[in-house]
């Protein structure tokens, strides 16, 4: 069975087996207070409440065991980096351009979902989104000003 460690700021790190969780354990980075959530069903239990984890009766010295010691990682094996919603942005920015200025705004909410997550585009991203949006808002008052026109000569 695979777990995601929970950290204190809700980022998700994993999803590991038991004895990688074992060995977490012993670095002080999954905690007896962590939270871990089930990798299959998505439920969120305490560690202390799943078998096999074995947690150090002394922490090893100058180890603070009120923050875990995660580092910040990023690829499939560690959750959700923000590259599938990169991947949105960068589609929804160019729908914006060519159909419709709400996609824009899709891209908006995307990149800056991306940000939070870490996401090293995410600052391009958004420009890019921002850009699209206003490209959109005026390709699409060019054509009703021309549309407009035409039907001023009938």
């Amino acid at each position: 069975m695979n777990y995601f460690v929970i950290a204190a700021d809700g980022q998700k790190y994993g999803p590991a087996d038991i004895p990688t969780l074992n060995q977490w354990a012993q670095e002080g980075r999954v905690l007896t207070t962590s939270m871990l959530e089930d990798a299959t069903t998505g439920e969120r239990v305490a560690a202390t409440s799943v078998p096999g984890i074995m947690f150090p009766m002394n922490p090893p010295a100058g180890q603070n065991f009120q923050q875990p010691n995660f580092q910040h990682a990023t690829g499939p094996q560690f959750g959700d980096d923000g590259s599938a919603d990169i991947t949105k942005v960068w589609i929804f920015s160019a729908l914006s351009v060519f159909c419709c200025f709400g996609f824009g705004i899709a891209a908006i909410v995307f990149a800056t979902n991306a940000q939070k997550k870490g996401h090293p585009q995410a600052q391009t991203a958004l420009i890019v989104a921002i850009i699209s949006l206003v490209l959109a808002c005026g390709i699409g008052g060019v054509l009703r000003g021309i549309g407009a026109g035409v039907n001023s000569f009938r």
